[in-house]
């Protein structure tokens, strides 16, 4: 749900509900980021949990990287799409362009210099949502020479987070007397936790079993 407006007294309005759409956005998208390192942050985790089900974790771990690039690229792309009919996105530079309106030239410039410090990883980032994840490109899809798409790495993501929830808490909190969202604590990081627990005890209780009946363990 995104943020009411009411919990903006201090923002002019068009700013508000920029940022209330926005960090709806963004906390979902930090969100998955934190369920896929919770998941996946350790050899142990999927070694758990590709002997509960190797397929659909394994999947899961594609899907919910893939939705995190898509998100990142999303939410800095250009204010507008250029097309027969120009598209007005929302995204974090839309905040830099309220703030240009309102006489805060300042606050513009610190949200634009966080979202250029950002860019050579939103760029990774953008490449894949280009080329294989929004579209297929055909050199890629063929795998032909000098299309390999540059790896993505965790410190992408996490430097392309960390400038794009700078940006949005200096807004916050050049309008809210200080206040701003801790955006790396909204998923529940015990419940992956409990999950890889839950599911060893029940690798434990199987290879026991094995065991018993003269089998190798799993």
């Amino acid at each position: 749900m995104t943020i009411p407006n009411s919990q903006y007294p201090g923002t002019p309005q068009t700013i508000a509900e920029i940022h209330g759409a926005l960090w709806q956005d963004v906390v979902e998208i930090c969100a998955q980021w934190q369920a896929w390192n919770a998941l996946y942050e350790n050899a142990r985790n999927v070694d758990v949990l590709s002997w509960a089900a190797v397929g659909f974790f394994g999947s899961l771990r594609q899907w919910l990287l893939d939705s995190v690039i898509l998100g990142v690229a999303r939410v800095t792309d250009p204010v507008q799409t250029r097309a027969r009919v120009p598209q007005d996105n929302l995204v974090v530079e839309r905040l830099a362009v309220e703030c240009d309106a309102v006489g805060e030239s300042v606050l513009a410039a610190t949200v634009r210099s966080n979202l250029a410090a950002a860019q050579p990883c939103i760029r990774k980032l953008k490449d894949h949502r280009n080329k294989r994840i929004a579209h297929s490109d055909l050199a890629h899809g063929l795998a032909s020479a000098g299309a390999v798409l540059p790896p993505i790495l965790g410190q992408d993501i996490e430097q392309a987070l960390n400038f794009i929830t700078e940006a949005m808490n200096a807004v916050e909190a050049h309008f809210e007397n200080g206040r701003t969202t801790a955006y790396d604590r909204f998923f529940e990081v015990g419940a992956a936790a409990v999950l890889v627990q839950r599911l060893q005890v029940a690798r434990d209780v199987a290879n026991s079993e094995r065991r018993r009946i003269g089998m190798d363990p799993e």
